[in-house]
């Protein structure tokens, strides 16, 4: 989770063009999904369920929390120039990320 925070911060524009793609249902994301995230959707799903089953994470469905993980991660950046007008900080700041993602943590797993 904390990786995925870390990259998103570094590289708000996949998650643009992810939600770009998404506005039309058709043949660019599934491309997108067969070619880059299907895996990485999988490896969470098996990650997730290890997590439940040894007691660290409540039992969500795998593609709720994979949802509310990449929503919760990538947002505060892809709309970074509202977060500036709106927080009045600049997300990408390396210390902010950090903050960042202990929020979600502590959200998330109560660390």
């Amino acid at each position: 989770m904390r990786e995925f925070v870390h990259f998103s911060a570094a590289h708000p524009q996949l998650h643009r063009i992810i939600t770009q793609e998404c506005k039309v249902d058709g043949s660019r994301i599934d491309w997108l999904v067969e070619r880059h995230i299907r895996t990485l959707y999988q490896f969470t799903e098996a990650l997730f369920a290890g997590l439940v089953e040894r007691g660290e994470m409540v039992a969500i469905p795998p593609a709720h929390i994979y949802y509310i993980i990449t929503g919760a991660g990538a947002t505060i950046f892809t709309l970074a120039p509202e977060c500036r007008r709106l927080a009045g900080f600049d997300p990408s700041e390396p210390d902010t990320v950090d903050v960042h993602a202990n929020a979600i943590e502590t959200l998330l797993f109560g660390r």
